[in-house]
């Protein structure tokens, strides 16, 4: 449940919609301007977001990082699915 829920407007941003992020929320997120944040889209309609995390292992490019980000997020219902049978 949300300790506090904050409101803003859909607004227009060059041929894009936009929404700003108070300064709260972004001190909540530990983020600011120019970090990324990643959404997670729920079947019930809520959207989700939190600072997207890089990181940095040697030998190990971003490119990698990010496929296997990406099949994590493609399987990751299926396969707890699995681990829980």
């Amino acid at each position: 449940m949300a300790v506090k829920q904050v409101q803003r407007k859909i607004i227009q941003v060059g041929n894009s919609d936009g929404v700003s992020l108070p300064k709260e929320v972004l001190n909540h997120l530990d983020a600011q301007k120019g970090d990324v944040v990643s959404f997670s889209l729920e079947e019930n309609g809520r959207v989700t977001f939190k600072k997207h995390e890089s990181y940095q292992i040697d030998g190990i490019t971003s490119e990698f990082l990010k496929d296997v980000e990406s099949a994590i997020e493609d399987y990751d219902e299926m396969l707890r699915n699995l681990a829980n049978r």
